[in-house]
């Protein structure tokens, strides 16, 4: 169910990258980042109100937490961006690999306060495989 899951959000960050790509012969990247925050901050708060009846509660939490949001705001601007300066396949493949070398070292050094888990050697193969991928696409 997890790989599911994962592969499922990545189908699903490939065709928003896009969408927000095609956006950006309307708008700007800043435009777009509002926008598509706004939308989706509004479905939140109707499924969350009339689907869960639940209420929301902020305060309990570091806002440090809450500063993921500042970095969904970069992130959709950069890719909107991205697209449309090298397209949707180069995009991905590098926002990827920025994806697996950061995940790696907050694994590896328990970034943010979450549980270590020690890089492998074993892993070193797919870092060079998606670095000759990369190299492969771009040249």
């Amino acid at each position: 169910m997890n790989v599911i899951l994962a592969i499922t959000a990545g189908i699903f960050l490939s065709i928003m990258i896009t969408l927000n790509g095609l956006l950006s012969n309307y708008l700007n990247v800043f435009e777009i980042s509002f926008f598509v925050h706004i939308i989706g901050v509004i479905l939140l708060v109707l499924y969350i109100k009339i689907v869960k009846k639940q209420s929301i509660e902020f305060g309990k939490e570091s806002f440090l937490l809450y500063s993921a949001g500042i970095l969904g705001v970069i992130l959709v601007s950069a890719n909107s961006l991205s697209f449309k300066l090298v397209g949707a396949t180069l995009t991905i493949a590098l926002s990827l690999l920025g994806q697996i070398v950061i995940s790696a070292l907050v694994d590896h050094f328990g970034f943010f306060g979450v549980k270590k888990v020690k890089f492998k050697v074993q892993r070193l193969p797919v870092f060079i495989i998606i670095f000759i991928g990369l190299y492969l696409i771009i040249k």
